[in-house]
């Protein structure tokens, strides 16, 4: 392989695991504090669902 190849994976590969501990800290946020995330989480869905069926009916 060439070295820009393997310098591409490797950046490549750096970006994935700054995703995973992106991934890895929104864990620990949501297991410390579950039901406020959870309410927040389920509003929104639901105000987002209701206005598309809204929209979608209307």
């Amino acid at each position: 392989m060439s070295e820009a190849h393997e310098a591409r994976i490797s950046r490549n590969e750096e970006d994935i695991q700054d995703i995973w501990k992106v991934v890895e800290d929104i864990k620990k946020v949501l297991a410390a504090r579950p039901p406020l995330w959870c309410t927040f989480l389920l509003m929104a869905l639901s105000s987002g669902l209701t206005g598309f069926i809204v929209r979608a009916f209307s």
